[in-house]
C-alpha cells in the first residue's frame, strides 16, 4: 500500500527518514529553489536529490540540448544555492521503459543503503499533466500494473512500495519554465528575468567559460551567449 503523506509528525511515526525530490533542473528556477527550501526547513529529514536525465554520451536518449548541465554542475549549483544544506545526491538515467523505473531508483538508493520504505517522494504537479488515458506497463516480474486517468506518471512508483507527498499546500508559479531559460542571452538578463534563475551568477559563469573554450568561438561571435555553449561543451566534449 502506498500512501500520501504530507504530515511532519506522520512521516516520523511511520519512520520516514529521507524526503525525495525528482528533477532534471536545467537550470534549477526559483519554483524549484523555494520547493527545495520548504524541505530541507524539515530538520528532522535528510532530502535525496535525485539528478534525473543524467544518461552520458553513447546512451540513446542522451540530449545535450535539453540537459546542459553535468552531474558536477548541478550538484554545484545546488550548492551555490543552499550552502549550508547537505543532501544525498543521486543521478539516475532516463529510460523509456516505465516498468523498470522504480528498479533504477531503487538501485541507486541501494548503493548509498537506503530502502524505498524509508522514504517519501516530494511531488507537486499542474492538473493537466495528469495522464487523460490508463497506462499500462509491465513490471520486471512480468505482472501487468495500471495507471488510471487523473494519475500523474509518477504514481507508477507506488508499485515499487514508495509512498508520496503530494503538496497541496504550495502554490507555486507553475508558468515558470527551464526551458525557456535555457534560451535566455545570459550576458543581458533583465533583473526581472536573472531572479527567475536560482543561481543565476553560477549559470552565467560557467556559460561563459564554455564559450571561452569553445575552439568556435570566434564563428559565435555575434551569437548570444545561452546555456546552449554548455550544451555544445557537454556534446562536443571540448
Amino acid at each position: 500500500m502506498h500512501l500520501n503523506l504530507s504530515n511532519p509528525q506522520e512521516l516520523l511515526a511511520r519512520k520516514i527518514k529521507y524526503i525525495i525530490s525528482i528533477g532534471k533542473r536545467q537550470p534549477m528556477h526559483i519554483g524549484h529553489k523555494n520547493t527545495l527550501a520548504k524541505i530541507l526547513a524539515l530538520k528532522d529529514f535528510k532530502l535525496i536529490y535525485i539528478m534525473g536525465s543524467s544518461n552520458l554520451k553513447g546512451d540513446v536518449l542522451f540530449d545535450p540540448f535539453t540537459n546542459p548541465l553535468t552531474i558536477s554542475q548541478q550538484i554545484e549549483q545546488f550548492r551555490r544555492v543552499f550552502p549550508e544544506d547537505g543532501a544525498i545526491f543521486l543521478p539516475i538515467d532516463d529510460d523509456n521503459e516505465i516498468g523498470i523505473w522504480g528498479d533504477i531508483i531503487i538501485e541507486a538508493l541501494a548503493k548509498v543503503n537506503i530502502k524505498p520504505e524509508e522514504c517519501v517522494i516530494h511531488f507537486i504537479g499542474k492538473n493537466e499533466d495528469k495522464i487523460s488515458e490508463e497506462v499500462k506497463f509491465k513490471l520486471k516480474s512480468g505482472e501487468e500494473a495500471i495507471l488510471k486517468p487523473g494519475e500523474w506518471l509518477i504514481e507508477a512508483l507506488k508499485y515499487w512500495g514508495f509512498h508520496f507527498w503530494f503538496d497541496i499546500d504550495q502554490d507555486p508559479d507553475l508558468t515558470i519554465s527551464a526551458r525557456n531559460l535555457r534560451k535566455l542571452d545570459l550576458e543581458n538578463l533583465s533583473n526581472k528575468e536573472k531572479n527567475l534563475f536560482a543561481a543565476p551568477d553560477y549559470i552565467i559563469e560557467i556559460s561563459k567559460a564554455a564559450r571561452e573554450a569553445n575552439p568556435e568561438k570566434e564563428k559565435l561571435k555575434n551569437i548570444p551567449i545561452t546555456m546552449n555553449d554548455l550544451s555544445l561543451q557537454r556534446c562536443n566534449g571540448f
